[in-house]
């Protein structure tokens, strides 16, 4: 069947799991494997509308505000009195310190959002404590600035979409996959209170189609751009009550 045409009867019919919960595995895995393509695909859309422009809005400033610098041998040079620091002026400001003489050593006390770049290594401060890893000099490319901006430039463009796409594809089969399997146990539930008794494989089938209008839901308020509070749980009872319903009309069709 039409892999749209699934999706849509996924969402508003629930008669249509009672013909597909019997499938093979494999074509349950063909279904997981085009939703999790398109979930990829819109996720991707969406970061290089926020991304991008970002990107290079960040860089046309660079161009403007930051001294000549360069990593050579795993160290950063910059040509310019020190510590020095700058404001970016994006849709949040983040302070920028540029500090390779040891009066900054890490990123404690500085103001939220802020970026430190040592001798050795850059450092990322977030608002809320959640901050990454340090990047060491020595795991970058050696690049010289700002000689090498239109070559960071082409980098993002062209690497972005086959490395966001790879990302969000491999993300979402194994969290989908593992979403499917949680909801498991509970179409086992079902199928147990009408006598029912069916192969893993198809109650895994039913969760996984029963994912489909949390995941649609998923991708709209991603591309809207909201944050609902509890979002998370509002995706999980909708698939859980779609898991139900599916069930219940596949044990009474057994």
């Amino acid at each position: 069947m039409n892999f749209y045409r699934q999706v849509h009867l996924a969402i508003t019919d629930f008669g249509f799991y009672s013909h597909v919960f019997e499938q093979s595995a494999r074509r349950s895995l063909i279904y997981l494997l085009f939703l999790a393509g398109h979930v990829a695909v819109i996720v991707t859309l969406y970061y290089a509308w926020v991304v991008l422009p970002a990107s290079n809005s960040f860089l046309d400033w660079a161009e403007d505000n930051l001294p000549p610098m360069r990593v050579q041998e795993g160290a950063l040079i910059v040509d310019a009195d020190q510590p020095l620091k700058r404001y970016y002026p994006g849709q949040t400001v983040w302070l920028l310190i540029l500090d390779t003489t040891g009066i900054y050593s890490d990123t404690r006390g500085l103001e939220e959002p802020a970026v430190l770049l040592t001798r050795e290594r850059l450092l990322v401060r977030l608002s809320g404590g959640n901050n990454p890893p340090p990047l060491d000099w020595k795991d970058v490319p050696p690049f010289d600035l700002p000689g090498d901006f239109p070559t960071i430039r082409r980098a993002i463009l062209w690497g972005f979409f086959p490395l966001t796409y790879s990302f969000w594809l491999i993300w979402s089969l194994l969290f989908k996959a593992l979403q499917a399997l949680l909801l498991t146990p509970l179409a086992m539930s079902v199928a147990s209170l009408y006598g029912a008794r069916m192969p893993f494989r198809s109650y895994f089938t039913i969760a996984l189609y029963s994912l489909t209008p949390a995941i649609v839901i998923d991708c709209a308020v991603q591309w809207t751009g909201l944050r609902i509070v509890y979002f998370d749980l509002i995706y999980l009872a909708i698939a859980a009550i779609y898991t139900y319903m599916a069930t219940q009309r596949c044990s009474m069709a057994r």
